[in-house]
């Protein structure tokens, strides 16, 4: 039977599952919405025209990021299709904590077919039969004793899956606070447990370094096709972590870790190092509950020079609580890929790149993407110091909402820009500063058909309070420091949307400050105080000094 402690654990991820699935709702509107003022623009001969035109001199400059025109499905049909979507009652979507799960497709062992091929490594192994009279399995003891025990009988018999059952774990940190409860270098090794609700671990200690631990980095083991599923683990509220994970992955080659639930004040709930041997690490379909003391849910990365490759987050629900600081910070990785993260109420960034010296992001890759209600950027690509490096980070269909900073912020440093943001069918609406911030030393930015609106917001939705900065920020800023290269290409920027009911907030639709120069405008919508994307005092403010722009003013 799950304790109280866990019981409120379980309701507070039920409620934000719920809030999750009514930003869901709000982002499937906002995206009818879209393409119905798209489909409008397109049968308008005129701006059809005027877009085409842009369109077509903007693809013969970058022919390299070339896209087809959007499919038109017909405007009838798609207010058929919002009107259902508007009456429709808001369903969650979250994962089912009882489910059961199948392994990352195509992560198999060779001549392994079908996505159970985890399951198939070695054999069985049941942990309720290396419980002892000292360490009894659920007998009131360190349940990680006969836990490791089973582990190691694992190995030696070259892998298995070894089954935790249903109910409560204890971790009583038996093995001192400075040892990982859990380890493993060897092949093939799996725990597994019966769901997130039905087998929970509670961590009763204090750790400083990781709790569950897979691979080496020191002694180039990789625990080849281990990983963690259907099970649920969390820090007691009266412990605390000041150093390490909840779930680290060292020099991993083809770890898998699904639908697991943690939660509490772990200092990183999933970590990811790299390694001499490192290749391939699956995150998916995990829920993170992060609380004080979390410095991040997931991180990619550490602060030595090892590398991991292709680390993959899929299906990713995570709240910060509003006060776990980031949810995913990476410092080190290349070939990073996000698909359909929801992240909201964190106290700092919810989506946070920052390389330090003589680290490098490269080559990232994150579809639907939602950073919600964050107390600062909802999304912050930046540098640590300034020998870190940032190429290649491309966002699509993702929503940056209702920050008490930037929607999303770049910030690269003088000398070392960061080279390389390319954002596609984005939304950053309702951020108490700018939707999309050029900030400083970026160049090769584009943003095509993004939508920003009502920012500079007159409410704080972290803080639950009023602001002062109505009529300040701007819906896209290309700031004056030293931003080159930066292309919009269609998209609205305005109180329109999910924001068209409210009086306009935003100060300008689009700014390019003095010191910018390669930069063009072409094909997006925004007007002044009135028109079809309203913003407080202009659609336009251009400032560049620079002599190679093509800035057109915006159509409304």
């Amino acid at each position: 039977m799950l304790d109280s402690e866990q019981e409120s654990i379980l309701h507070r991820a039920r409620l934000r599952r719920e809030r999750v699935a009514l930003l869901r709702r709000r982002r499937a509107i906002a995206e009818f919405r879209r393409q119905i003022d798209f489909e409008m623009m397109w049968a308008d001969p005129c701006r059809w025209a005027a877009y085409d035109r842009w369109r077509r001199i903007f693809y013969q400059l970058r022919p390299d990021l070339y896209e087809p025109v959007p499919k038109t499905i017909g405007r009838r049909a798609l207010l058929v299709s919002l009107g259902t979507l508007l009456a429709t009652p808001v369903l969650a979507e979250a994962p089912d904590t009882q489910r059961p799960n199948a392994s990352h497709r195509g992560a198999g062992l060779a001549g392994v077919s079908g996505s159970r091929a985890a399951d198939d490594v070695g054999s069985r192994v049941d942990v309720r039969n290396f419980g002892t009279a000292i360490h009894p399995y659920r007998g009131g003891s360190d349940d990680a004793v006969p836990i490791q025990a089973a582990i190691a009988h694992a190995a030696s018999i070259g892998g298995a899956t070894v089954h935790l059952g249903p109910g409560p774990i204890s971790f009583t940190g038996s093995q001192g606070i400075d040892i990982p409860a859990l380890s493993w270098t060897a092949p093939g090794i799996v725990l597994k447990g019966d769901g997130p609700g039905g087998t929970v671990i509670t961590v009763k200690y204090n750790p400083t370094v990781d709790v569950i631990s897979l691979g080496s980095v020191i002694n180039n083991l990789n625990a080849v096709q281990g990983g963690i599923r259907d099970l649920g683990i969390g820090l007691g509220t009266s412990q605390s972590q000041s150093a390490g994970a909840a779930i680290h992955s060292l020099n991993g080659q083809k770890h898998q870790f699904e639908n697991i639930h943690t939660f509490g004040g772990f200092y990183v709930h999933f970590w990811v190092t790299g390694g001499p041997n490192q290749y391939i690490v699956w995150i998916s379909r995990c829920l993170v509950d992060a609380s004080a003391g979390t410095q991040h849910a997931i991180m990619v990365g550490d602060a030595t020079q090892n590398f991991p490759q292709d680390t993959i987050i899929l299906d990713l629900e995570s709240g910060g609580n509003h006060a776990g600081r980031n949810c995913i910070g990476v410092y080190n990785s290349g070939g990073l890929s996000i698909t359909n993260a929801d992240i909201i109420d964190y106290a700092e960034n919810g989506f946070r790149i920052f390389p330090s010296s003589g680290q490098r992001v490269v080559n990232s890759f994150i579809h639907n993407l939602e950073c919600d209600t964050c107390g600062r950027d909802g999304a912050l690509i930046a540098q640590g110091e300034s020998t870190g490096r940032v190429q290649n980070v491309s966002f699509s269909l993702s929503w940056f909402s209702s920050n008490a900073g930037a929607g999303l912020n770049l910030n690269g440093v003088a000398g070392n820009p960061i080279d390389g943001v390319h954002m596609t069918n984005c939304t950053a609406g309702g951020n108490v500063q700018h939707g999309i911030w050029v900030n400083s030393n970026c160049k090769n930015i584009d943003v095509d058909n993004v939508t920003a609106a009502g920012n500079s917001a007159a409410f704080n939705d972290f803080t639950g309070k009023l602001t002062d900065t109505t009529n300040t920020y701007s819906g896209v800023m290309v700031d004056d420091g030293n931003n080159i290269g930066v292309s919009i290409v269609g998209g609205r920027s305005g109180a329109i949307g999910a924001w068209d009911g409210v009086a306009p907030t935003q100060k300008y639709g689009y700014v390019f400050g003095s010191n910018t120069d390669y930069c063009g405008l072409v094909g997006a919508t925004a007007s002044g105080p009135t028109g079809p994307a309203r913003n407080a005092t202009a659609a336009l403010l251009n400032s560049s000094a620079g002599t190679h722009n093509q800035i057109k003013i915006p159509i409304g």
